[in-house]
């Protein structure tokens, strides 16, 4: 075998243990044989008479066979010995064995990670993966086959445990831990059938994400709790009318801005799931549910734009719903590219931080209300030039557009605002006000 070393976790080494000495002769995967000739072990290539296939060392009429088999070389006895030693090796191993009984799962996942050798951390997921495995069925398998149809939308990055939460509100509207586990008790037809009701229901949560907010890959996704409530009310509504495509609408504005997932566990999002439900059935009031607490034009000026912060990721796709255009020729910004991944050379700092810098007053320089859209090339452009020179060359550049695309943008009109004269300060609480208003009417 290659001398190259490999580095396996626990899954990884019962799979290859199972597969050298349990799996049926004609079953793919890696299969072993022992050279007797040359007493080394190799992978199996094609069928010799001098290298036995492990996989057949506990069946005794094939073991016994090839053993009859030896007797045609003229080192028989040798061979023979050498067979029966490793037949001995493997049948007389003793495995130290600890029968546990009457506990839960997860009291099970705590002893396993406290004797593990590794110090392999089991994850819920992989738990349930154990748990649920049977010759026929794979629930991993199950969900690499959920995460395989998000790749063309760019989400089959997620986390196969958050894959599990979806499946679990999809089952039974929970996503608390007794709700996951309980998906082992499903049978293997259900299970399967859970699996295709769930990625049925994120393929339409992907196009609604989307469609809707230009969400173009997970990396763009406020919370992992949103994908989970919108996978729940696409198991459960089969299509949306206008109302309830507008109440979702506000639901993910107020939950992003509003960081309405930002603390709270299992026993929150699953009280949502049935929130979310009665919201939508119900024909109350657009703004009868409150999801969240909205900043206002002062909070907006302290946000740092992060790539990890919830409201700078909401600002993001709000911003990218105005189609914003260059401010220094009024070309369309490419949104998907920007959109797809976090490319930071597609948002500019409108008051340049170098330029701040200089000022000593760079202090504030990252807030969300310092940054807007601008293509690679343009941002190059106007590289750390002071906005009293280069709004002037912009206003040249664009005339009668200048208004419409700083709009665009959600910028002050030089019309109105005189950036000649005004203070970064003075700048980041107009810009605020402007932004406030502009979520206000998101939601409203």
């Amino acid at each position: 075998m290659s001398p190259t070393n490999y580095v396996l976790d626990g899954q990884q080494r019962l799979t290859v243990v199972y597969s050298c000495f349990g799996a049926p002769e004609v079953e793919t995967g890696f299969s072993a044989v022992y050279n007797l000739l040359e007493e080394k072990f190799e992978e199996f290539v094609e069928p010799d008479p001098y290298k036995f296939n492990l996989r057949n060392i506990f069946d005794t009429t094939k073991l016994l066979n090839f053993r009859a088999g030896l007797i045609s070389h003229k080192d028989s006895a040798v061979l023979q010995q050498r067979l029966d030693k490793l037949v001995d090796s493997v049948h007389n191993y003793k495995f130290p064995v600890v029968t546990l009984k009457d506990l839960s799962i997860e009291e099970v996942g705590v002893i396993f990670e406290r004797i593990n050798s590794s110090g392999t951390k089991l994850s819920v997921y992989d738990l349930m993966v154990a748990a649920t495995w049977t010759q026929n069925f794979s629930l991993d398998e199950n969900v690499q086959e959920i995460l395989l149809s998000l790749e063309t939308k760019r989400f089959n990055d997620l986390e196969p445990n958050t894959v599990l939460k979806c499946m679990a509100a999809v089952n039974s509207a929970s996503v608390k831990k007794k709700s996951i586990f309980e998906l082992r008790d499903l049978k293997e037809h259900e299970i399967s059938l859970l699996t295709e009701r769930t990625k049925d229901a994120l393929l339409k949560s992907v196009d609604f994400f989307s469609n809707e907010f230009n969400v173009f890959g997970s990396d763009f996704l406020p919370y992992e709790a949103q994908l989970i409530t919108i996978c729940y009310v696409f198991s459960v509504f089969k299509s949306l009318s206008s109302s309830q495509a507008i109440k979702l609408r506000k639901w993910f504005w107020q939950s992003s801005f509003g960081e309405r997932y930002r603390v709270g566990g299992e026993n929150f999002l699953t009280n949502d799931l049935e929130s979310i439900k009665k919201y939508l059935e119900e024909s109350e009031a657009i703004d009868s549910m409150d999801f969240g607490a909205l900043p206002n034009a002062r909070d907006l000026e302290k946000i740092q734009f992060r790539k990890n912060n919830s409201r700078s990721v909401a600002y993001t796709l709000a911003m990218s719903l105005l189609k914003p255009r260059s401010i220094v020729n009024g070309t369309a910004v490419e949104l998907q590219q920007s959109l797809s991944v976090y490319n930071q050379r597609n948002f500019h700092h409108f008051y340049p931080k170098a330029h701040l810098k200089r000022l000593n007053n760079d202090d504030n320089a990252n807030a969300i209300t310092n940054i807007i859209f601008l293509s690679a090339s343009d941002n190059i452009s106007i590289s750390d030039a002071d906005p009293v020179s280069y709004v002037s060359d912009c206003v040249s550049n664009l005339e009668e557009m200048t208004d419409d695309v700083f709009s665009s943008n959600l910028l002050p009109a030089p019309s109105k605002f005189d950036y000649t004269q005004e203070s970064f300060e003075s700048f980041i609480s107009e810009r605020a006000k402007l932004i406030e208003a502009y979520i206000k009417s998101l939601i409203g």
